[in-house]
Formats: structure tokens, C-alpha cells, sequence
């Protein structure tokens, strides 16, 4: 049994005369879904005649039907057009010649099927059981093409196919594109899968390394090195400073250095300079790191430094 829904209002008064009378109907495709109401000319030659066993209205009027298919037909012509299409028909039984090549085409196909329901989510695996158990290759090919989601220009020329063994031959072909299609799709969630548990391992693995950072009490590298120049900086100006004062070049008179003999002295701080530099490299200049290093070297400095210098310029005239 098929379900059907049937919402156009020539389809409604069709089901609701046949179910008046022998509930016989034929059902054909239409070649352009898009068309509300197809013409002898929209629709296919080949159909399938079928009997309504249930029905069910809608409260928006429309109707819900059980379909029981029967065999194929072909259309000859058609004799009506209102208040529904109406032809003439005959029926196109199937035709089937026993070989041994049927039977592995039936057996090929059932396999083939079998493996494409374990990759389909859509298949219910009940399906994989009844297919494997029919051994009917008429049967057999209507039931998978009606299961799987093909074109319906696809399913169209397996049904206007009467020799089971060419249906099954070109249905055999469809499961196969099927099943490379599936197949690369895995291929693809795999190498995305991939990816995703790589970012994630990588995320994981700096969270840890954050962690073990916090836990040791460790700064940022950049930081720690920042703060290693500046050390290295305060020391270099301490240690010229002190041998300045100790060669009696420089005296301090309150909060003002009082500097001698500047020759000498820019000798002194040219090779202080020269250090600072050399270990700061890029990131200081020599002269703006002396400078900025000066006052928290001196223990009662002067806090200013212009007026320590100015100090100096007037001593020294």
C-alpha cells in the first residue's frame, strides 16, 4: 500500500467517483511538478493502475489515500479532459526469461541494496530483510526503485522497462553510483572529522599548557623577557653610577648630583649606553633607556631629571 495526497479538485472528484464505483484508478507522473493542472501533454505515457483501499478527508478538503499498485499500463489516447482526465489504456505486463544471469543480477542487486541501507539513515533496516527474502526479480526491482530517492525521470524508465533483467541491469547501475556517492560522503564526515578532533586536541593541549603556566606561577613569555632588559638596564646605570662616585666625578649636594670632569663622564655613559643597547637590542634605544632608568637608580635622587642636569650645567660653568 502506498499513501497518497490528493489536494487538487479534479483529482478530489476523481477519487470520490471511483470510490462510488469499482475504485479503479491509474496513476501517472507528471513531467513538470511545477504545473498545477497538467494536460494530456504534461503527463507521461506510462502509468500504473492501482485500487483505492482507504480514504481519508482532511478538514481543508483535501484527501489522504491508501493505494494498492497494480500492473502497468499505457495510455492510447485520451477521451475526456473534464471534470478530470480520462484515457484509454492497455496493460504492458512484465517480461521475464529465467537464466543464470537473472538470477545473479537478482542476487547482485539484493547485496548492493543491502549495503546502501546501512549508509542511508531514511531506509529502515526491516527493508534490508524483506528485499533479502524476494527472490521475484519483478518484485524485487519495483520495490527498491520505490524505496530509494532517484529522479523521477529515473524511476519513469525503470517502470517503462518490461524486461526484468534490462530493469534489473539498469537498476543494478543507479545502486552503484548510490553506493560511490555514500561512499564519498564518508570519506568527507571522516576527513572533517579530522579536522575537528585535531582543532579541538590543539585547543585542549593550550589550555593545559595555560594551566601548568598559571600553576607555576610563570608570566607571559613576552612579559618575562621585558622585564629581564629593564633589570638588566637598572643594574648597568647602579654600576655607573657608583664608579663615577667612587672616581670622584659626581657628588651629591641634597637632592642634586653635582657631575666633574664631563669628559670623562660622557665617556662613562657613552659605555653605558653602549651596554644597554647591546641588551636591549631593538626594543629600547640606549640613550631613552638611561634616561628612563636613571631615577629609581639613585636612592635619594632627584626625581626630576632636567633639574639634576641643569644643576650640572650650572656647576660645571
Amino acid at each position: 500500500l502506498t499513501p497518497l495526497a490528493v489536494g487538487q479538485e479534479r483529482s478530489v472528484n476523481l477519487v470520490n467517483d471511483v470510490l462510488s464505483r469499482d475504485r479503479q484508478l491509474v496513476m501517472v507522473g507528471s513531467k513538470n511538478p511545477e504545473l498545477d493542472l497538467p494536460g494530456p501533454e504534461d503527463i507521461y505515457g506510462v502509468g500504473v493502475a492501482g485500487i483505492v483501499a482507504r480514504m481519508l478527508k482532511m478538514p481543508d478538503g483535501t484527501l489522504r489515500i491508501l493505494v494498492q499498485g497494480g500492473q502497468r499500463v499505457r495510455i492510447d489516447e485520451f477521451t475526456s479532459e473534464d471534470p478530470y482526465l480520462v484515457a484509454r489504456i492497455h496493460a504492458e505486463p512484465d517480461v521475464t526469461e529465467p537464466s543464470a544471469e537473472l538470477e545473479a543480477l537478482t542476487r547482485h542487486v539484493q547485496n548492493t541494496f543491502s549495503q546502501i541501507i546501512e549508509g542511508v539513515p531514511y531506509l529502515p533496516e526491516e527493508l534490508q530483510i524483506a528485499v533479502a527474502n524476494i527472490d521475484d526479480p519483478v518484485v524485487l526491482g519495483y520495490m527498491i526503485a520505490g524505496s530509494l530517492r532517484i529522479k523521477t525521470e529515473e524511476k519513469q524508465e525503470l517502470l517503462e522497462e518490461v524486461d526484468a533483467g534490462k530493469r534489473l541491469r539498469k537498476l543494478s547501475e543507479m545502486l552503484a553510483r548510490e553506493v560511490e556517492v555514500l561512499e564519498l560522503g564518508s570519506k568527507i564526515q571522516s576527513q572533517v572529522q579530522s579536522e575537528m578532533d585535531k582543532t579541538q586536541r590543539e585547543y585542549f593541549l593550550r589550555q593545559q599548557l595555560k594551566a601548568i603556566q598559571e600553576e607555576l606561577g610563570e608570566a607571559d613569555e613576552s612579559q618575562v623577557e621585558i622585564g629581564e632588559l629593564i633589570g638588566l638596564t637598572n643594574v648597568s646605570v647602579s654600576k655607573t653610577l657608583c664608579q663615577l662616585s667612587e672616581e670622584g666625578l659626581i657628588e651629591r649636594r641634597g637632592r642634586v648630583i653635582v657631575l666633574r670632569g664631563v669628559g670623562q663622564l660622557q665617556e662613562m655613559v657613552g659605555y653605558a649606553g653602549m651596554e644597554v643597547a647591546q641588551t636591549s637590542a631593538s626594543r629600547t634605544s640606549a640613550i631613552g633607556a638611561l634616561n628612563d632608568a636613571v631615577t629609581p637608580a639613585l636612592p635619594r635622587g632627584n626625581p626630576d631629571p632636567h633639574k639634576a642636569r641643569n644643576g650640572a650645567e650650572h656647576e660645571g660653568a
